[in-house]
């Protein structure tokens, strides 16, 4: 999601400019900032305060955290899951070819004993 700031008669306060760096942080990170970016055009288009812009800079940066804990989490899972996963579908696939034979020995061994 890309975003800008439109100025029009007067340039936006620091707090709303760090606000706006927060936002495109988080949204690098991978967070979800549609509302926040929708909350951030009706403060720029109302002229509110800077502790406005506080509040909604650490609602970014939260969200920047949280999708930056959900990315590590997912590399981690990725990272131990795929080598259980290959093994469990190796061992599978053995028991599976070891059942085979032997259920094919014994067809044998009846057939071999069905001759006699």
């Amino acid at each position: 999601m890309a975003f800008s700031v439109t100025v029009h008669s007067t340039s936006p306060s620091g707090a709303a400019l760090q606000a706006f760096e927060a936002l495109r942080i988080a949204e690098a990170a991978g967070a979800n900032v549609t509302s926040l970016a929708s909350q951030f055009n009706l403060l720029l288009q109302s002229s509110s305060l800077d502790s406005s812009f506080q509040t909604l800079q650490n609602d970014a940066s939260s969200a920047e955290v949280a999708a930056s804990l959900h990315a590590e989490t997912s590399r981690t899972l990725d990272f131990v899951l795929v080598p259980i996963v290959a093994l469990v579908l190796t061992i599978a696939a053995e028991s599976l070819i070891y059942v085979r034979e032997r259920i094919m020995r014994k067809r044998l061994l009846s057939q071999e004993a069905a001759r006699v």
